[in-house]
């Protein structure tokens, strides 16, 4: 990982438990509410809280950091990258959904 991106990570975004516990009881809200299902993209990824606490078939996760995917459920297919490489890593129309939250 570059200089700028391991000094955002580092001042900007810590592990936090409570965020967990939230992610925990939203992110099957969310699928229920908007019927989220099929191959699921979470752009900034983070720690993962949205992406593994939902059920689908197909999940993916980006992020600039290559450290998160250490924080994933197994079987989520993980890209290191920033959100520009989109096209790099994945096909157009591969997604039912695609989710991003404080990117």
């Amino acid at each position: 990982m570059n200089e700028k991106r391991a000094a955002y990570t580092q001042t900007r975004y810590s592990l936090d438990a409570k965020r967990t516990l939230v992610w925990k009881v939203f992110a099957p809200f969310l699928q229920k509410k908007f019927q989220i299902q099929g191959h699921v993209l979470d752009v900034g990824c983070g720690f993962g809280d949205f992406i593994n606490h939902i059920e689908a078939p197909r999940k993916s996760a980006l992020d600039a950091n290559a450290d998160m995917q250490n924080f994933l459920q197994p079987g989520i297919d993980f890209k290191d990258g920033l959100t520009s490489d989109l096209k790099t890593f994945f096909k157009a129309n591969d997604f039912d959904w695609i989710f991003s939250s404080n990117l």
